[in-house]
């Protein structure tokens, strides 16, 4: 762990791109130019790699498409009717990239017909349309690891908010509309009553997905149940507007995030001799809030035996306190990502001037006096304004790439990795958390109906 610590110390600026959006494109994420960028920029939103390729969401409702280790433009996505509200490559495909907008459709895109057109050579045309019901608008959504099936959250509309699933690869189950788009293949409509901020499909369960909202509630299902009713097997209150979502710690029977692990009362939890670590089998669920709150469960351990909501492992009302932190300033969470050899979790959080600091959870902080953060390294000089998003490159030196409201990419490696070309690309592991899948149970899955 100390090894994998003294490596993301060592993280440095490594690249970053030209202003990915300075045509001055339309915006609609309020950018420009981020307080630092000038007047013609727009924020890049989202980010996410697999293989040579990394894609990046604008607030101009572009995807656009680069290398990777070097972030040269390869290719610009452009068919959103709406803004992008996320990105993502399936865990076990580096030749599909899907897209989410405003305009209540999912796109996906076949990128080996995308590469080597440059920024000024716009990507082709998308190979499949996911629409929601009633065209509904989307918040958020993500895809399951074998990339099988698309989940989308959509904002809310006449006092409801839906979660849509569509069979992503248009087959059984699926109906196509009068233009061949896909269909949903099922909703549920009960869970959520305002704005779906957050989707993400377990690691290691292609059949579990978590969601979370402004009502601050987040959801874990298990889609093999009949119903939305029985598919709901957890559900954790943040108390605020849900603004990032993942799971973490292992899930290949190892050990989950380090020992000492405290419950709300700061009292061990059950089994815990203060300095070994827990088996999680990668049932933790982490949560930032839209008032710069951090909250983790354990969805294995209940609070008691006749309250079954998941114990709070970790609850940070406000990272903006110094004390938390330890001194270190903040004005916002970014995202968290999990390293599996270290057994960790690793929190973003910046500043609006562009640092980004990296922190870990002291779980055992009650019992030692300590601030229940910890900062491992800061990262300065890459961002001029607010960083909004961030994909972890899991390999075992690491690196990092951020997006910002400056309208740039930024990456960020170990100087042994400096000058690392294209070879030895690692396995993907996405943004936010280590993502590791199987492949997907062929049980269905239904809708609850009124």
């Amino acid at each position: 762990m100390e090894e994998v610590l003294q490596t993301m110390r060592e993280l440095r600026l490594s690249r970053s791109s030209p202003n990915v959006t300075e045509n001055g494109s339309q915006d609609d994420g309020g950018g420009g130019g981020g307080g630092g960028g000038g007047g013609s920029s727009s924020y890049v939103l989202g980010v996410d790699w697999a293989g040579e390729r990394l894609a990046a969401a604008s607030s101009d409702r572009r995807v656009r498409l680069f290398d990777r280790r070097t972030l040269r433009p390869l290719a610009a996505l452009t068919r959103h009717g709406g803004p992008v509200v996320g990105v993502r490559f399936p865990r076990h495909s580096h030749d599909l990239l899907f897209s989410a907008s405003e305009d209540g459709a999912v796109r996906c895109w076949d990128v080996r017909l995308c590469g080597g057109r440059g920024e000024e050579g716009l990507g082709s045309d998308p190979v499949a349309v996911f629409h929601s019901n009633g065209g509904r608008a989307l918040a958020s959504f993500d895809v399951n690891a074998p990339g099988s099936l698309v989940c989308a959250g959509t904002e809310r509309s006449d006092n409801d908010a839906f979660l849509t699933f569509w069979d992503a690869r248009g087959g059984r189950g699926s109906s196509r509309g009068p233009s061949g788009e896909v269909q949903p293949v099922g909703v549920y409509e009960e869970s959520h009553s305002d704005d779906i901020t957050q989707v993400c499909f377990h690691p290691a369960d292609a059949e579990r997905v978590a969601s979370g909202g402004v009502d601050g509630l987040v959801n874990v299902f298990d889609l093999r149940q009949g119903s939305e009713e029985d598919a709901l097997q957890a559900t954790c209150n943040s108390h605020s507007s849900v603004a990032a979502l993942g799971w973490c710690g292992r899930v290949a029977g190892g050990a989950g995030p380090r020992a000492g692990l405290p419950n709300d009362s700061g009292v061990g939890l059950p089994g815990d001799s203060g300095g070994g670590a827990v088996g999680l089998s990668g049932d933790w669920v982490f949560c930032a809030t839209h008032t710069e709150g951090l909250l983790l469960w354990d969805l294995e351990q209940v609070t008691t035996e006749t309250d079954d909501r998941p114990i709070t492992v970790l609850n940070v009302p406000d990272v903006r306190i110094p004390e938390v932190t330890g001194g270190v300033r903040l004005d916002y969470v970014v995202d968290a990502f999990y390293h599996e050899r270290a057994d960790l979790l690793f929190i973003a959080g910046g500043t609006h001037g562009g640092d980004l600091h990296l922190l870990t959870p002291e779980f055992d902080s009650l019992r030692r006096g300590s601030p229940p953060l910890r900062t491992v390294c800061s990262l300065r000089g890459g961002h001029r304004a607010t960083v909004r998003c961030l994909a972890w490159d899991g390999d075992d030196r690491g690196s990092l790439v951020t997006g910002g409201e400056d309208g740039q990419l930024v990456l960020w490696r170990p100087p042994g990795l400096a000058g690392a070309g294209a070879a030895g690309v690692t396995p993907k592991l996405p943004s936010a958390v280590h993502r590791k899948g199987r492949v997907r149970s062929t049980a269905p899955y239904k809708t609850k109906r009124k």
